[in-house]
């Protein structure tokens, strides 16, 4: 593209199942959470499209992903342009949670972030 943005074609699973991919862009809309451009022209300059995929859960379910390592092995993935220092998340225990009520006391606040959703770009 003229303003050197990548958009991946999708992986063959979401082309596979369509429908599940489908309803869950549909719920991120309803959210607005999905940032919509017309033409690729109003791109913003070096923006990479991950492709979507779907995954099989434990529970026998499927879950819409973003392969944000593709292509596997390249710099031009959007996990090969992050810090290696950024790339672990460590969740505190109840127990670290209990322990900081304690030493903060009453009107204490403690907050839970998802960061399921942290960071797309979907092509559709």
């Amino acid at each position: 593209m003229a303003n050197g943005s990548t958009i991946y074609e999708n992986l063959t699973s979401a082309v596979v199942c369509p429908e599940l991919v489908t309803l869950d862009l549909k719920c991120e809309k309803e959210k607005n959470w999905l940032e919509h451009y017309r033409e690729f022209s109003t791109l913003p300059a070096h923006f990479t499209a991950s492709p979507l995929g779907l995954t099989d859960k434990a529970d026998g379910s499927k879950q819409r992903i973003h392969h944000l390592s593709y292509p596997p092995n390249k710099p031009t993935s959007i996990n090969s342009q992050r810090p290696e220092h950024y790339g672990t998340i460590t969740y505190s225990s109840i127990t670290e949670a209990m322990a900081a009520i304690r030493k903060f006391g009453t009107g204490s606040q403690l907050v839970k972030r998802d960061l399921e959703s942290a960071f797309r770009q979907i092509p559709i």
